[in-house]
């Protein structure tokens, strides 16, 4: 994280990114601001929410600088790109991305989010790292109840989101390069992967216990919120009826 440091403009900023990164290196089955900040030690999510939603930082140029840490430590003169696009249908139409477009998983025009992975493809036991984006197909926004649908341009919070998930997996699969060039496997184990590094990595790297206090605090923090919500949900359905 140092070297991307001089992106964050404040202390906070910088502190946070290291936090929500090794979060999702963690063993989380769920992971978002809420998950993140609890497995982080925090008292609450705002500051994991916070730094993807308006903390002053340009995700565009963290993207830029884990390019240039991939390069540098995995380049390969005689690598390939591989494109490929995939879908996930959807039900409703809040998530970003989401709109009514083809998508080759049900084959047909579907309310889906459609993304496009970039692998590097180099030489048996280069690491591949892989990016990916999402897109909608030209049109005007989807009117839905709470106004039309948030498209990926003007989401900032899950571009964010994105790049400090592209940090971290940049991050593991040049730890699996230094491992494979390091510590070569012997012939009876498979070389290590992505999927073995991150456990082992963060069992070695994270050791904290906390106290029950923490856990307890957290619950009374989860169930106030949720019976916000609720309460919140109840009234729109009242006042829909």
């Amino acid at each position: 994280m140092s070297r991307m440091a001089g992106r964050f403009t404040r202390v906070e900023s910088r502190r946070r990114p290291r936090r929500l990164v090794l979060g999702l290196l963690s063993d989380l089955p769920r992971k978002n601001c809420w998950t993140i900040a609890e497995w982080a030690g925090v008292r609450t999510p705002d500051g994991m929410q916070h730094l993807l939603g308006i903390a002053k930082w340009d995700a565009d140029q963290v993207r830029d600088e884990v390019g240039d840490y991939v390069v540098e430590h995995l380049h390969d003169d005689e690598a390939v790109l591989v494109v490929d696009e995939t879908g996930d249908v959807k039900k409703g139409t809040d998530t970003v991305g989401v709109q009514r477009q083809y998508t080759g998983t049900a084959g047909r025009v579907e309310n889906a989010q459609v993304a496009v992975y970039l692998v590097t493809s180099a030489a048996a036991g280069t690491p591949q790292w892989t990016g990916n984006s999402m897109f909608c197909v030209p049109g005007p926004p989807i009117p839905t109840a709470a106004g039309p649908s948030a498209s990926v341009t003007t989401n900032p919070p899950w571009s964010r989101w994105v790049t400090l998930a592209m940090l971290a997996h940049a991050f593991l699969a040049v730890l699996r390069a230094n491992e494979h060039e390091g510590h070569p496997s012997p012939d009876e184990l498979i070389p290590l992967t992505c999927d073995e590094v991150q456990p082992l990595f963060i069992t070695l790297v994270d050791r904290t216990v906390f106290d029950p206090v923490h856990r307890l605090r957290w619950s009374v923090w989860r169930r106030r919120h949720q019976a916000r919500s609720q309460a919140s949900h109840y009234r729109r359905q009242a006042a829909q009826a």
